[in-house]
């Protein structure tokens, strides 16, 4: 039987996608949130989720894009270019992993990238060593984005390519992943969210993540990402009875 993991990113980005992310767990509609450690909203967005931990695997979103970090193409020519220094990719992966542990309290259920840029060159190598210098394989998985044709196609081939090597080279570690990882789409706006969430589901196969974006839009939130109506957009098909229902039949089996 196939586990599907509805994992709802960018948790602390912005308060109203913590809060919605928050409600969310609250009313058991998803099984995982995916925590930004570097923003000005971690430390008190992180202590208010630790009352939700039993109900959800709670897992950082390592960024190393958006805002003053920079725009993902930048980080993408640095990386496969091999000009990014392979020690400060490193330390700031562990500034990360020591804020998440400092706010929280416990190791990361799991590790993944905002943007999936954890499976980039050089910054791959530095997330895989923290297996072996940190983090208990028994304890903590690697969220890879092993993804089929979606939606958002050339996005899909992109992020699948890159996470199919990372599975490969994380599982001859003996690190544990996820098989599958779906729900990319365009955030056009355009594009119906049932139908996506939906189409998604169907392409699960073994352990499965559905990633999201689910939250509430604030000033906060459209000062650091881009992404902003498709989230309240997630957000209320997320609260729906049409959800639930999907919920109940098909993704807590």
């Amino acid at each position: 039987m196939d586990e599907i993991i509805v994992c709802a990113d960018d948790y602390a980005i912005a308060p109203g996608v913590s809060r919605a992310i928050r409600r969310l767990a609250a009313a058991g509609r998803i099984d995982a949130t995916s925590c930004m450690t570097d923003t000005e909203f971690w430390p008190e967005e992180g202590a208010a989720l630790r009352a939700l931990a039993p109900r959800i695997q709670v897992g950082l979103h390592l960024a190393f894009t958006g805002g003053r970090r920079g725009t993902l193409g930048g980080l993408a020519l640095r990386a496969f270019a091999r000009r990014l220094d392979a020690s400060t990719v490193a330390a700031e992966i562990d500034r990360q992993l020591d804020a998440f542990e400092r706010v929280f309290g416990a190791p990361p259920a799991y590790i993944d990238g905002h943007q999936h840029v954890h499976q980039f060159p050089v910054l791959d190598a530095a997330v895989l060593a923290l297996w072996d210098a940190r983090l208990d394989r028994a304890r903590t998985w690697l969220r890879v984005s092993d993804a089929p044709a979606g939606p958002a196609a050339l996005k899909s081939l992109a992020i699948g390519a890159l996470g199919r090597a990372m599975k490969s080279r994380a599982r001859a570690r003996g690190i544990p992943t996820n098989d599958r990882l779906v729900g990319a789409y365009g955030f056009s706006g355009d594009e119906s969210y049932s139908r996506i969430f939906a189409d998604a589901v169907a392409q699960a196969q073994g352990k499965t993540v559905v990633m999201c974006h689910p939250g509430e839009i604030d000033d906060a939130l459209r000062a650091a990402d881009p992404v902003v109506a498709p989230r309240a957009a997630e957000l209320a098909y997320f609260e729906s009875d049409a959800y639930a229902a999907l919920r109940a039949t098909k993704v807590r089996r």
